[in-house]
């Protein structure tokens, strides 16, 4: 009997270790297989880079920069729909100026860009304590956590920091891995360690693969309106508030790893958020300003600024509403004055050992002359902000200010202020951020004097900077040199091959140079980067007709149809290849059945229109009356109306068409000619 089990038990044993030996084998040929296909695709160049610097030398001088790629992997949305990059793009010297004074700025859209209360402070430094070469690189993003901005802070780590400055906790609960995700949704998956794996497999070509090919769901991505259900109070989900502990706690490690300082700021939001008065906010226990309160008094070298205590100390019964904040959680110009205050004294109070004894806060008005805050400037940050994600309440007053401004300002606002901009650059000419905004301004404008200084300025300043490249650029075609510009674009690409305006710029002039070969790869390069670019999508479609691929090319359009029914050239492209291939009866069904498909689209009507013959076109008018009000701003329709109208011998509305296409486009002489046809037979 014994001698029975001890040969069941030889027999299971031996089962156990082939099975376990077999499961071996497979695991190591499926990792093979995975290392294989990975060393394959790195070799061929494809996928990027998702770590957060990347090291780039010009000239011999080596900088560290922000890499787009890896703010781009925690958003579906295209990066330059949410952001503007060129407010957060810098460029760290690899070797530290000595005696300078280095902090990054970590957190969301609270404390993102150019006009922020980060931006405030450096200017305060800069103005009170001038001795000190103060640099000042803010990280910050909309949309972003610290999930995300844990991994920007372990990386700047190696860029000797003096301090790190951490206003974060608004997108806790709304940004990536956070509860409206689906990893959120799994108990047992959302956890930090599972957190921080995914966001280092993002680096894996495999993994960029898999998600192109939609076999891999991006598990960080939170709904599509979750941004819209953010509420003006932080998050009070319990593992949220334990994973930005955690999150908030080795920021604090990895700034204390290299002796940086950190200041951790208490948040605030609108208390009188869409007309409805909320109680003060509790700042301890359960709570992100709890958390940061906790965090501060168990670090060393890590300081509080109470910027919730600033803002509330400034408002009615300590309730802060629309006098700091233009919506829940987003100041204006006077609530990121106090906020930067609140950071100014703070940062003063961890120096003890430099002599800044005599450092005095500059005033409201100080800080808008440096940082050319004007009405003008105003209207144009309003300008961004109606486009914005922002609730109806708080749209209705941003419209509101906005019209306004626009009576205060006038039509010449730009060249006020690019005047503004000189002001500023007059007390400070080495600013990468109003530098770069002044040349702008001067593009803009299409003053090419002026954007020419100050594209020579960038480039003297700041010669690393991509913004400064691509300028030479823009500057170069401006002035009619497209065979400069083409090579100030490709220089700029060689040095930041992702920017994607130099992308698209340098494609449309090769493009229109008849170069379509070498346009077409660059296209699709800045496609990658924004994929719904539907006009560089028509140049794809025009490129491949051009090649002979009809069929594809008409499937591009059509394509873009869908995606986009509102866009007219691809309509207008498709009309015209299928003048050559199709008859006008197959034309006429296409048009009908568009038509009807998109109702809110002008396009098809102005293309079934074009189609009636000469009995019926009265038939065209009203369709082409249908399609102006549907499109008013389109030059084009206004054309095809004035002609039909003409026919039709309504002079009256035909003169008023061209005078409505000629004001739209003042470019194009067709509208010139007809109108004087259309007047001179008028009388």
């Amino acid at each position: 009997m014994i001698g029975m089990c001890r040969s069941v038990l030889s027999r299971f044993s031996r089962i156990f270790w082939y099975s376990l030996l077999w499961c071996a084998i497979l695991v190591f040929c499926l990792a093979a297989q995975i290392i294989l296909l990975e060393g394959v695709l790195r070799l061929s160049g494809y996928g990027e880079s998702t770590r957060f610097l990347i090291r780039r030398e010009v000239d011999g001088t080596a900088y560290f920069t922000p890499n787009r790629a890896f703010y781009q992997q925690f958003t579906s949305l295209p990066l330059d729909r949410i952001m503007t990059w060129d407010d957060l793009d810098f460029q760290v010297p690899e070797i530290k100026e000595r005696d300078a004074y280095r902090i990054f700025v970590f957190g969301g859209s609270a404390i993102y860009g150019t006009r922020s209360s980060a931006r405030i402070l450096e200017m305060m430094l800069r103005d009170a304590v001038p001795s000190v070469p103060w640099e000042v690189y803010n990280v910050a993003c909309p949309g972003m956590n610290s999930h995300v901005m844990f991994q920007a802070a372990r990386a700047c780590t190696l860029l000797e920091p003096d301090m790190f400055l951490v206003y974060m906790g608004n997108n806790e609960a709304v940004g990536p891995f956070g509860p409206a995700t689906m990893l959120g949704q799994s108990d047992l998956l959302w956890r930090t360690p599972v957190i921080r794996m995914l966001i280092a497999a993002n680096a894996l070509r495999t993994v960029q693969l898999f998600r192109s090919t939609g076999a891999v769901t991006a598990l960080n991505l939170p709904d599509n309106d979750a941004l819209m259900r953010m509420l003006p109070g932080m998050t009070d989900n319990p593992r949220t508030l334990d994973l930005y502990d955690r999150n908030v706690s080795d920021i604090c490690a990895a700034a204390e790893s290299t002796q940086a300082r950190v200041l951790l700021c208490t948040l605030i939001g609108n208390r009188r958020f869409m007309g409805h008065v909320a109680e003060a906010e509790v700042d301890a226990g359960p709570s992100i300003n709890g958390v940061l309160r906790t965090q501060a008094d168990l670090h060393g070298d890590v300081y509080l600024a109470d910027v919730a205590g600033a803002i509330a100390a400034h408002s009615k019964e300590g309730l802060p509403g629309y006098d700091y904040f233009v919506d829940n959680v987003h100041f204006n110009f006077a609530g990121n004055y106090i906020a930067a205050s609140a950071l100014f004294e703070t940062v003063l109070t961890t120096m003890q050992e430099k002599d800044i004894s005599d450092a005095v806060l500059p005033t409201k008005d100080r800080c808008a002359e440096m940082l050319a805050w004007t009405s003008a400037a105003e209207y144009d940050l309003l300008n961004w902000q109606l486009q914005a994600f922002l609730d109806e309440y708080s749209r209705q007053r941003v419209q509101q200010r906005h019209t306004i401004l626009k009576n205060e300002v006038g039509d010449n606002w730009r060249e006020q202020l690019l005047e503004d901009y000189r002001a500023a650059l007059r007390l400070y000419p080495a600013d990468l951020y109003l530098r770069q905004t002044a040349f702008r301004q001067a593009f803009e404008t299409g003053d090419s004097r002026e954007a020419w200084v100050q594209s020579c300025e960038l480039s003297a300043h700041h010669p690393a900077s991509r913004s400064g490249l691509r300028f030479a650029g823009m500057f170069a075609e401006m002035d009619g040199k497209v065979d400069d510009a083409i090579f100030a674009y490709g220089e700029c690409l060689r040095i930041y091959p992702d920017d994607p305006e130099a992308l698209r710029r340098l494609a449309e002039l090769l493009f229109l140079n008849g170069d379509r070969n070498a346009a077409e790869p660059l296209y699709r390069r800045y496609l990658h980067i924004d994929s719904t670019d539907a006009f560089a999508w028509c140049r794809i479609g025009e490129i491949q007709a051009g090649q002979g691929k009809k069929k594809k090319a008409a499937a591009t359009w059509k394509s873009i149809i869908a995606e986009v029914p509102n866009h007219p050239l691809a309509y207008r492209l498709l009309d015209v290849l299928m003048a050559e291939e199709k008859s006008i009866e197959e034309r006429i069904a296409l048009w009908d059945t568009l038509s009807e498909k998109y109702p809110e689209a002008a396009e098809p009507l102005v293309r079934r229109a074009l189609l009636y013959d000469a009995a019926a076109e009265e038939e065209a008018l009203l369709l082409l009356r249908r399609a102006v009000v549907l499109v008013p701003g389109d030059s084009v329709i206004h054309y095809h109306l004035g002609i039909a109208a003409y026919h039709q011998g309504m002079f009256e509305e035909s003169a008023a068409a061209f005078r409505e296409a000629l004001r739209l486009n003042p470019s194009d002489p067709r509208n010139v000619r007809w109108l004087e046809k259309v007047l001179a037979e008028k009388t």
